[in-house]
């Protein structure tokens, strides 16, 4: 399998997001480096530490104890819960407003993560002013 850089992102409405103290309705919370499969157990863990009524079921989904109502699939990145969403994207797989939110955010490991970030969206880059003489 190979390694990658994760962000998670979470989003919402902009009255949830004010509400929540987000400064914005897009944010980058953390990043995370590993195998898909490192990032899928994660996911997993913090959804079921959402609620006390998340648990997971014999497929390895995140269900509700009470309803069996799926709430995250057991290889999935993504899930909502109380009108957010939070989901795992792979750094080149980030949308323009995910990757301004990752920079925005300061969550990158390294100059690397950044520069793969300004590769893939140019106009996000720093502008360097070249020296007046």
């Amino acid at each position: 399998m190979e390694y990658g850089t994760y962000i998670l992102i979470g989003s919402t409405n902009p009255y949830l997001a004010q509400r929540n103290g987000w400064c914005s309705t897009t944010i980058a919370m953390r990043a995370e480096y590993g195998q898909r499969g490192l990032v899928e157990g994660l996911m997993q863990h913090y959804c079921v530490g959402e609620s006390d009524n998340y648990i997971v079921n014999e497929n390895g989904d995140v269900v509700h104890a009470d309803t069996e109502e799926i709430i995250l699939q057991k290889d999935a990145l993504a899930y909502e819960h109380d009108g957010k969403v939070y989901e795992f994207v792979a750094i080149e797989d980030l949308d323009e407003e995910q990757a301004k939110a990752t920079l925005r955010d300061s969550v990158l490991f390294d100059e690397h993560d950044r520069e793969t970030i300004y590769s893939i969206y140019p106009d996000l880059a720093p502008v360097v002013e070249a020296d007046e003489e």
